[in-house]
């Protein structure tokens, strides 16, 4: 394997000092080893943008609840974390949920300590303690953004106006998936340009991680190993997705970006 946190360290510039790049540098830079079990990822591919360009989400294992059906009910959590002297994070939610319409409806928060936000055509709750926010999307679908208990005040409403709620409707639609073992699917998502950030939260850690040309170039391979015995071969140049291919088992290569 190449110089893995260097690729990390360009990747989270300009605060590579920061706890959280050393953390993040050191997760995205580790191999994935041979049986270790799939890291959990993003559920839907592209929802959730870095806070302040450099906070990015650390995602917990998608919820669907079964006793209302199959595919009816079901989120994912992700969390931002600042690791600073003093604890400052918080928690974004997406979901879909039957009940949301009673929950976050006009006439159940008619009485709540809220203010109401426009965010473009949407109507986003927003308590008065700037604890937490709540964006409707429809009768059954809402993103729910909330500080971490004990938790310094954070930024919520500004990254809540970050966020492409129309995307997160449409991503809503399906649940979410569970199984982060990377396979040839995986890869459909992306296109030339794309982030390498991108590529780690959507594809996981790399079988091998290993840099290409001199230092300067700062363009590496990302190589998985798929279970059917092939690989996709992703190469980058700073933060961007520069090609990406197919070797299957059998030796032939076929470009996955046209």
């Amino acid at each position: 394997m190449g110089d893995g946190a260097g690729v990390l360290r360009f990747l989270m510039k300009p605060i590579a000092q920061s706890l959280l790049c050393i953390a993040w540098a050191f997760i995205a830079s580790s191999a994935a080893q041979p049986g270790e079990k799939a890291p959990v990822l993003a559920a839907w591919y592209g929802l959730l943008p870095p806070c302040q360009k450099h906070l990015h989400p650390m995602y917990d294992q998608p919820v669907i609840d079964k006793k209302k059906g199959v595919g009816s009910t079901y989120s994912q959590t992700a969390r931002f974390d600042a690791l600073t002297d003093l604890p400052r994070s918080f928690r974004v939610t997406l979901a879909r949920d039957p009940d949301f319409k009673k929950r976050f409806g006009r006439d159940a928060m008619k009485d709540a300590p809220v203010t109401t936000l426009e965010l473009g055509k949407r109507a986003a709750w927003v308590w008065t303690d700037n604890k937490k926010v709540v964006v409707p999307i429809g009768d059954d679908k809402a993103v729910l953004i909330d500080v971490d208990p004990y938790s310094q005040g954070m930024a919520l409403v500004e990254y809540a106006k970050s966020l492409d709620y129309d995307r997160i409707e449409k991503a809503l639609t399906k649940p979410p998936r569970t199984d982060f073992t990377p396979t040839l699917r995986t890869f459909d998502v992306f296109k030339k340009g794309d982030s390498s950030l991108g590529l780690y939260e959507w594809a996981g850690p790399a079988s091998t991680l290993e840099q290409v040309g001199t230092k300067e170039d700062e363009r590496f391979r990302w190589t998985y190993s798929l279970k059917d015995g092939s690989k996709v071969i992703v190469l980058t140049a700073g933060k961007q997705i520069e090609s990406m291919t197919h070797e299957a088992a059998d030796g032939k290569i076929i470009e996955l970006q046209k």
